[in-house]
């Protein structure tokens, strides 16, 4: 009789289990169904990060020549150490090796002009073929729709730079 008891003890304790998983379950689907209007509702439009006339997606020749006209300096050079860490976002100095439009200096400081999340990062030490506007301030400065990018990525558009200006 004891092992009887213990058993059906077990079969209601199973049933209880199972009832209460059902009716939790039941609950949290009706819960996250309850709030999907909610969510589909809420819901902002996303912004990828694109220009409206991608420079990068055009023929080198083509993108160069814009770029050239409305430039203030194309040059080839390197992010110097800063006291900001080893990636900056916002103001970079740069060691210039080759200017093709614009002064030569040995070192310029340029600013980034922020888009949201839409922003060049530059690594220390890293060489870059960069493009820059100049503000009425007189500084210079990118932006992610210019045609700044890393020198290892820029052989065809350095290429087309030579021929205009060398």
């Amino acid at each position: 009789m004891h092992i009887y008891k213990n058993s059906h003890i077990r079969t209601r304790m199973n049933a209880l289990h199972m009832r209460m998983s059902v009716h939790l379950y039941s609950k949290t689907t009706m819960g996250f169904f309850a709030l999907v209007p909610f969510l589909i509702l809420s819901i902002d439009p996303a912004y990828s990060c694109s220009c409206i006339d991608r420079l990068k997606d055009k023929d080198p020749a083509e993108a160069i020549e814009w770029a050239a006209e409305n430039n203030a300096m194309i040059f080839l050079g390197t992010v110097e150490p800063s006291n900001t860490g080893r990636m900056s976002s916002v103001k970079s100095i740069w060691r210039v090796e080759k200017v093709w439009k614009g002064k030569f200096v040995d070192s310029i400081e340029v600013n980034q002009m922020h888009m949201g999340m839409c922003t060049l990062h530059f690594w220390e030490g890293d060489r870059y073929l960069v493009f820059t506007s100049k503000g009425k301030d007189g500084s210079h400065y990118t932006h992610f729709c210019s045609l700044t990018m890393r020198a290892r990525w820029a052989q065809e558009y350095i290429e087309e730079l030579n021929k205009i200006y060398d």
